[in-house]
């Protein structure tokens, strides 16, 4: 019974997301995938030379590096209310 409640807590602290204050790190060329707590209305990027949004049913985005660089992106609901906002850093791809 022991081993089984660690188990648990440790698959608990697993499942915890990262911090909302955290940036989002993607490589060039490749995406993030990310599950949203509402529908996205409006979805934003402030530099689109570095990363690009994908919005899919289901309340999923994928986040695609494009070139090196830090930008921002911003999801709001129907009402207007803020679902994402989060820094993005583009990092050249691992070699």
């Amino acid at each position: 019974m022991k081993h089984l409640v660690w188990l648990v807590l440790a698959s608990l602290l697993l499942a915890v997301p990262a911090r909302a204050d955290e940036p989002i790190d993607v490589e060039i060329g490749k995406s993030r995938m990310l599950r949203l707590s509402a529908d996205p209305k409006i979805v934003m990027v402030a530099d689109p030379a570095v990363a690009d949004v994908v919005v899919e049913e289901g309340r999923v985005i994928f986040l695609v590096g494009l070139q090196a660089g830090e930008t921002n992106v911003y999801v709001l609901d129907d009402d207007g209310q803020v679902v994402l906002a989060r820094n993005l850093i583009v990092k050249p791809a691992a070699s």
